[in-house]
């Protein structure tokens, strides 16, 4: 994906509010120009690089307009007006796909995350809520306890994260966290799900290849 690190961890905050958070709540977290302008300048980067995720909902492009309409006209400001209604466009385009279109651009999104994170999603909600975790598997990393975090969950977002931005794995404490729990899914006694145990074994390995790369 073409974004830089802290743009990366950053959209991860954003995907997980638009999903999460009702109209009010997300209007409230934009509630200064600042706020509302990287709100824009977020959205429009999603709609470059992660389009189809506008259509894993319809409740998530409504949820922006919503934002926008709240501040459009509030902060008075040439630019901001601008960015706001290249979404605006940008929206209304992806309402024009048809239904099987739509279900496709859908599906290959899916798959394409299947594929990176090494799962199999149940339906489209397990891949939802997936996307809007991710951002509880980075803020557990950084905090050094991943306990929250259930391990079909920590498996699939660290391949996620190895894949799309490599370099979370710098911070040396998050590579050992995420060294460490890999290890643990591995040796688990308890845990008899061969491909839970294999899946840690290959995300182990990604990243112990990951670090002889950096070295």
């Amino acid at each position: 994906m073409d974004y830089n690190k802290e743009e990366f961890i950053r959209l991860l905050g954003y995907k997980s509010n638009v999903i999460r958070d009702n109209k009010t709540t997300l209007i409230e977290k934009y509630n200064s120009k600042e706020l509302y302008k990287q709100f824009l300048i977020d959205t429009l980067r999603i709609l470059e690089v992660e389009k189809p995720f506008f259509l894993l909902d319809d409740s998530y492009r409504d949820k922006v307009l919503d934002v926008i309409n709240f501040y459009r006209f509030t902060f008075k400001d040439k630019e901001l007006f601008s960015l706001a209604n290249e979404i605006i466009s940008e929206m209304n385009g992806l309402s024009m796909f048809t239904p099987e279109t739509e279900n496709d651009i859908i599906d290959e999104f899916i798959c394409g995350h299947e594929d990176i994170r090494e799962l199999e999603f149940i339906n489209l909600n397990d891949f939802i809520n997936t996307l809007a975790q991710d951002i509880d598997v980075y803020l557990a990393l950084m905090s050094g306890d991943l306990s929250i975090i259930e391990d079909v969950m920590f498996i699939g977002t660290t391949n996620y994260f190895l894949a799309a931005q490599p370099d979370i794995y710098q911070d040396v404490n998050i590579s050992e966290v995420s060294k460490q729990r890999a290890i643990e899914i591995k040796n688990n006694s308890k845990i008899k799900e061969y491909k839970k145990k294999q899946g840690a074994v290959r995300t182990l390995s990604y990243l112990q290849e990951l670090k002889k790369n950096q070295e």
